[in-house]
């Protein structure tokens, strides 16, 4: 049977296997099995890595899995990915299977009209998911491109997490206030459009986080940093709330003003998430902005676009929303449920006023 360093190897060389597509599952000495994605290792040798990457000792690996199929399995002796234990499967015959049947799906979704002109973006009830532009895949290898996208890739790449900074400062929620009611006046329709006063906040990074071991891991990472990020505040940074904007004409912004520092900051919690194998989803370059409102996918529909209409807050695009220091950030699900004081459900939290 081939050896757990054989399918590595052909991973890597191997360009009709994507590596994105697979998962590791390997031994913790502290919490038992555990997966991560094939992506998030580096495969060096471990004498001539450091701590700021993922690497593990070969003999830990258990299994590989192809999507969700595992198709190399040390202990029972089950080798899909190249055919030299089990019943003789290779990796392309795992996902021509697969490929097929996703097909077929596709095809009965279609039959049953499910196709609607207003759902070419996707649009989760999130009111992070604009934050709802996060990922767009026209396409999946191996699949003709009229065929709706694999849902097991919209799954896997979908963020349910995010950590932000909430907005805290009264002038800046009464602003925002403002704006929103100017245009609800003027467009009764978005009312349910726009972001709660209790939910204003500014998204730092988002990532997928599949299970409870997942969240904690990431509630230990973020509690782990605490003063490394303390230090990086430590003379404060203030981020001033200035001037609106739109992203593809569905969803209004505050643009913030920032010194090197913020960004800095930011990216260091990339950096630890990374390297401890929570492997941040964001599909854009990092903008920073608060969310003011977003076009939902009822609404585009009632009122025939998606688009936000600029007449709607002329004269405001200049605004002063006012500033915030960063004295905490929260790592929120973006899960419906909210707390009782109406922000998201926090999983962890960090404090760096003293």
């Amino acid at each position: 049977m081939k050896t757990s360093i054989d399918v590595i190897k052909r991973l890597q060389w191997d360009e009709s296997l994507p590596q994105d597509a697979f998962t590791v599952g390997y031994i913790d000495r502290f919490v038992g099995v555990v997966e991560k994605p094939f992506t998030a290792f580096c495969w060096e040798d471990l004498a001539s890595v450091d701590y700021t990457v993922l690497a593990i000792p070969k003999h830990r690996i258990q299994y590989f899995k192809y999507k969700e199929l595992i198709v190399w399995d040390k202990s029972r002796r089950l080798d899909h990915v190249f055919g030299s234990a089990g019943n003789g499967r290779t990796i392309h015959d795992v996902m021509a299977s697969y490929n097929e049947s996703v097909i077929k799906e596709a095809s009965v979704d279609r039959s049953r009209g499910t196709a609607d002109n207003c759902d070419e973006y996707d649009d989760t009830d999130s009111d992070d998911s604009d934050d709802g532009i996060t990922i767009s895949m026209n396409h999946v290898v191996g699949v003709p491109s009229d065929v709706p996208v694999d849902p097991y890739w919209q799954n896997k790449l979908r963020p349910n997490h995010f950590i932000a900074i909430r907005i805290t400062d009264l002038d800046i929620v009464s602003q925002v206030d403002n704006v929103q009611s100017i245009i609800c006046e003027m467009e009764p329709k978005y009312a349910s459009c726009c972001i709660p006063l209790s939910c204003l906040h500014v998204t730092l990074c988002v990532f997928r986080l599949n299970f409870p071991e997942h969240i904690q891991e990431a509630n230990q990472l973020l509690t782990s940093i605490q003063d490394e990020l303390k230090s990086l505040i430590a003379e404060g940074i203030k981020l001033s709330f200035q001037e609106i904007d739109m992203f593809y004409n569905r969803v209004l912004y505050a643009k913030i003003h920032h010194e090197n520092r913020f960004l800095q900051f930011v990216d260091h919690i990339k950096m630890c998430f990374n390297a401890a194998g929570l492997l941040i989803k964001d599909a854009y370059d990092f903008v920073p902005h608060m969310t003011i409102m977003k076009t939902t996918r009822p609404v585009s529909r009632e009122m025939n676009t998606k688009d936000i209409d600029p007449n709607l807050f002329a004269g405001y695009e200049g605004m002063t929303f006012g500033e915030q220091d960063i004295d905490s950030v929260h790592l929120c699900s973006m899960a419906e449920d909210r707390q009782d004081d109406g922000f998201y459900i926090t999983q962890s939290s960090l404090t760096f006023t003293n």
